[in-house]
């Protein structure tokens, strides 16, 4: 990202997120945009910029909805609420989030550096150039695309899974990546989370 996020600012940013889904369940959460004098610099400035973004949210460790954007030309303070409320609601793996669940939701923000294509002659040069748990990866052929955050890494380590569960994520056979074919562009990431109240 080229600069560290402080602890202040991470809790800004989560504080923001989980006041867009309390809005929408109607419950009482403070919301830092409400107050954007007592915003602390880096935080104020981080919101004034377009990042691509991803929101998780867990229970008890298991996912509970996450939805992204790596690339924006929107500004982080209206991204950020927007896809906290994507992934509380919109994520078409899991039902909506319930008002006796927002206490238990452990909300992950992971910002995004702009990607950068990947160049590679072949598999074997492809399978070299990824650099685990630092990569976030996009994949494109055709009408097809998809992306593993660089967290994916942690449950899948070896480079040539996480590209067959991609290429499969993606609606393409598991072994397309081999091919030599398809697009590759790879970001990086901070990532932070907050710890659930209850």
């Amino acid at each position: 990202m080229g600069t560290d996020i402080s602890k202040n600012t991470q809790k800004t940013l989560l504080a923001i997120a989980r006041a867009a889904i309390a809005q929408k369940l109607n419950i009482e959460f403070e919301n830092p945009l409400a107050s954007p004098e007592k915003i602390d610099p880096q935080a104020r400035e981080l919101l004034d910029k377009n990042y691509g973004i991803f929101v998780s949210l867990h229970i008890n460790k298991e996912l509970r909805g996450c939805i992204g954007v790596i690339e924006t030309q929107k500004r982080l303070a209206k991204t950020l609420p927007e896809h906290a409320i994507y992934a509380a609601f919109n994520d078409s793996r899991f039902n909506p989030l319930r008002p006796d669940e927002f206490d238990k939701i452990k909300i992950e923000i992971s910002l995004l550096t702009p990607p950068k294509p990947l160049e590679y002659k072949d598999a074997q040069d492809l399978l070299n150039k990824l650099i685990p748990l630092k990569h976030g990866v996009v994949i494109r052929k055709s009408f097809f695309s998809a992306t593993f955050l660089p967290q994916v890494w942690e449950q899948i380590p070896a480079k040539e899974d996480f590209l067959s569960h991609l290429c499969a994520k993606a609606g393409l056979d598991s072994n397309e990546w081999k091919r030599g074919d398809i697009k590759i562009t790879t970001y990086e990431a901070e990532v932070f989370s907050d710890t659930p109240e209850a």
